[in-house]
Parts: structure tokens; C-alpha cells; sequence
């Protein structure tokens, strides 16, 4: 029994590398935004889950059963911090998925080059961009809400 020969696999022509590249990266495109907010979201409720039991916790104890004021000091630091890093990555969010959405819409157009795109792919696109812009806002100015609130639960009352 003998060696077979090595398989030689010729590269693809240069357009057909092209057209391999442009389509793994509209597909990791995709992959890499819905992972991106997977983790947001794992983040973002996380973060949101422990303030509020914390806040909860804090305005929940009875007259007997205070909490000593530097507890509100430390609590009140350590949420707001956590609040406002919170507040930023949501920003982050918000823009890396605007970034995303245009660099997509970007490669279907490199990669239809001078075919005319079919009517189902004009005003549409698969990443729900508005949407995503919209959910990354709205927890930023949620998140700064509750470092106000972080104030006044551990500051003035």
C-alpha cells in the first residue's frame, strides 16, 4: 500500500477571495452584535438587580433596626460608581451598535456591487438598529437616574 499523493487545493481567484471575505464578515458582523448585547444585557441586569435589592434593603429597615449612617456613605459611593460605569457602557452600547448597523448595510452594498438590490432589502436591514440605539439611550439615562437616586438615599435622607 502506498503514499497517496498530497491534494493540492489552488487558492480562489482573487475576486472569489473577495467575495469569501465579504461574506464571513456580514456573517461575523451579525454573530459579533448579537454576543455583544447578550453580554450587555447579562451585564446590565446584573448590575441593575444588585442596586435595587441594595436600595430596597436600605429603605426597607425600620426605626429599630437602622442602618448606620456611613453604610449609606459606602453603599451610596459604591452604587453610583457602579451606576455611572453602568450609564457609560449602555452609551458604548448604543453607538457600537449604530457603528455595526452601518458597517452591515455597508457590506451587503459591497457585496450586491452593481446588481440592483432586491425590494425586500431596500429600508430593511438584520441588524435592528434603531432599536438597539434606542434600548442603549434609554438605560444610559436610566442608569444616571439611579445614580441620583444613589445620592439621595445615601447623602440627604
Amino acid at each position: 500500500m502506498g503514499t497517496s499523493p498530497p491534494i493540492v487545493v489552488s487558492p480562489p481567484a482573487e475576486d472569489g477571495v473577495a467575495v469569501w471575505l465579504l461574506k464571513r464578515r456580514h456573517e461575523d458582523l451579525g454573530t459579533m452584535f448579537r454576543a455583544v448585547w447578550d453580554y450587555y444585557i447579562k451585564f446590565y441586569t446584573v448590575f441593575l438587580t444588585f442596586s435595587v435589592a441594595a436600595m430596597g434593603w436600605l429603605l426597607t429597615r425600620d426605626g429599630n433596626d437602622s442602618v448606620p449612617k456611613k453604610i449609606h456613605y459606602v453603599l451610596a459611593i459604591v452604587f453610583i460608581a457602579q451606576s455611572m460605569l453602568t450609564a457609560t457602557t449602555s452609551a458604548s452600547i448604543a453607538l457600537y451598535s449604530r457603528r455595526v448597523g452601518r458597517e452591515h448595510a455597508r457590506v451587503e452594498g459591497d457585496m450586491l456591487g452593481a446588481v440592483a438590490a432586491p425590494s425586500a432589502l431596500i429600508g430593511t436591514g438584520a441588524i435592528p438598529v434603531d432599536l438597539a440605539m434606542w434600548s442603549g439611550w434609554a438605560n444610559a439615562v436610566a442608569m444616571l437616574g439611579m445614580s441620583v437616586a444613589w445620592a439621595y438615599i445615601g447623602f440627604v435622607k
